[in-house]
């Protein structure tokens, strides 16, 4: 596994530490005491000392090799440094400024007497055991405890503070902490991370203008320190709605709120189910050739492993899966049990899988047999897409195949045709609630949890059946999901449920906005 992903050290570029600095350097007391938890490279450091202020300066890092290098840097003050783990790290004194990039550790990559320590600081401030899911968010509770009466605290953090259910309860406590909360989030990714979007987080525990505060920075101004002015948003504080998007106004806010408590949720049409977990799924998905080698026909089933294979579709069809297998894809699934007869050239198969450590996966060993794929039951009629990018891909699925986990099986519950499902998912609503609703990485994918999709509102309807054959024809001749969704929203929304067209203009404005933020463009 990636070093950087268990010890979670991105280091700072000085454009960002210098940024944070200027932001808060005329905020601090004379000569104040500064904490920083997990020193790195030193950007901090030298951007602080780059500035004319007496200061107290503590340093921690685990990393001998970093500490090493912090005490070269010249600050104007006294400076005292040690190499330990944060989590271990106690003291009776409190400081003015706690600043820094802390690591980026999901709690799967800790051991287990880190997820302890993680939880007991999760209990000391009597949250969750659960919020700590994350190392950063147990450097950021165990530093607002060290703060000072009149401290302030800037982190860079994962925008997971603003999207992840676990971080409201981290959100929660800032506000009763801080007088001032400011959220500063990029144009640009600010590591070299695949997918991990970042933010500054400055809060203040006394300040005269009081409330949580956003912005977002262009290149320009993070490199130039001159900013457009923090805004609150109080329609998005007091919502549940996730603090990503604090770019959208309050009439924006209110309109989504109205329409979210006057559309019933998709889990009141249906229910939804995991696609296949193989564990190893170029091992388990085989091409024909494969197939043909092993003589593996008898013991396969068809399936689809990708997401971009279904790409621009309403429908995947059998005809759609005999492509892929012409194009040399592999679409088919080995299903062994104990009643398999295993012979040589199977066996052969699974030789190779043992020599590869397949049977020493985890998911593999916790079954009976290594090699039995479990829940291969029944193909579903309808799947969602849990990732996405242009938008929510939603389909009927004519081909009797299988889908890996990257799908949802999606059940209609009694009463509840799958046309007219479908049909009534494609409208502005839901699309503006998938951008909202989901969570989106560095890259602009969305990606919606089960949970999540099960939210989202559906104005649905019941449509005949030549309706919804127009439907699919035009979808197929799309050259964008607007055009679908301007012909749906005009027959849904405002012919059923007397939305007005200025209502659906909004709608549509919002959905862009969304989705350009998430995009980055």
């Amino acid at each position: 596994m990636n070093k950087q992903k268990l010890t979670g050290s991105y280091y700072t570029s000085s454009d960002l530490s210098n940024f944070i600095t200027n932001l808060i350097v005329d905020s601090l007391p004379f000569k104040p005491s500064i904490l920083e938890p997990s020193v790195g490279a030193g950007s901090f450091i030298k951007s602080i000392s780059e500035t004319e202020i007496l200061i107290n300066l503590s340093g921690i890092d685990i990393d001998g090799d970093a500490i090493v290098e912090a005490k070269r840097i010249v600050v104007n003050g006294s400076k005292r440094f040690l190499k330990k783990d944060f989590l271990d790290y106690k003291t009776n004194k409190k400081f003015d400024l706690i600043l820094g990039n802390p690591p980026y550790v999901h709690s799967k990559h800790l051991s287990a007497e880190q997820k302890l320590k993680c939880s007991l600081i999760s209990k000391s401030l009597d949250l969750p055991l659960s919020t700590a899911k994350n190392l950063w968010a147990a450097f950021l509770l165990k530093s607002i405890k060290l703060l000072s009466p009149t401290g302030m605290l800037a982190f860079i953090l994962p925008t997971d503070i603003l999207q992840l259910k676990f971080a409201i309860h981290i959100r929660d406590l800032l506000q009763v902490v801080f007088d001032r909360v400011e959220f500063y989030t990029f144009e640009n990714l600010q590591f070299e991370c695949k997918g991990q979007d970042t933010l500054a987080l400055i809060c203040y525990k006394e300040h005269k203008n009081k409330g949580v505060y956003f912005t977002s920075v262009s290149n320009k101004e993070l490199t130039t320190g001159r900013i457009k002015k923090v805004k609150k948003n109080v329609g998005l504080v007091t919502s549940d709605f996730k603090w990503t998007h604090h770019f959208l106004s309050s009439s924006e806010i209110g309109l989504l709120r109205y329409l979210k408590g006057n559309f019933s949720p998709l889990d009141k049409y249906c229910k939804t189910g995991s696609g296949i977990v193989t564990a190893a799924n170029k091992f388990f998905i085989v091409n024909d050739s494969t197939e043909e080698q092993y003589a593996l026909a008898s013991y396969t089933k068809p399936i689809i492993q990708k997401g971009t294979y279904v790409n621009g579709k309403l429908n995947f069809s059998k005809s759609e899966l005999k492509k892929l297998k012409r194009e040399g894809v592999a679409t088919r699934l080995l299903v062994l049990d104990k009643e398999s007869r295993i012979t040589k050239k199977i066996q052969a198969y699974l030789d190779i899988g043992v020599k590869n450590n397949i049977d020493k996966r985890h998911k593999c060993e916790l079954r009976e047999l290594w090699y039995s794929v479990p829940n291969v039951n029944k193909s579903p009629k309808l799947f969602f897409l849990r990732r996405f990018y242009e938008h929510p891909k939603f389909l009927k699925n004519s081909s009797g195949a299988f889908f890996t986990d990257s799908a949802y099986y999606i059940y209609p519950e009694k009463g509840v045709s799958k046309n007219n499902l479908l049909y009534s998912f494609y409208n502005s609503v839901t699309m503006c609630f998938a951008e909202l609703e989901g969570r989106y990485y560095g890259g602009g994918v969305l990606e919606l949890t089960p949970r999540e999709f099960k939210r989202l509102p559906v104005p649905y309807i019941e449509i005949d059946k030549n309706r919804f054959m127009k439907f699919q024809k035009s979808f197929g001749k799309k050259n964008s999901i607007d055009n679908v969704l301007e012909q749906n929203d005009e027959y849904i929304l405002k012919g059923h449920f007397g939305l007005a067209s200025s209502e659906i203009e909004m709608l549509c404005s919002i959905r862009h906005k969304l989705i350009c933020k998430r995009k980055r463009k």
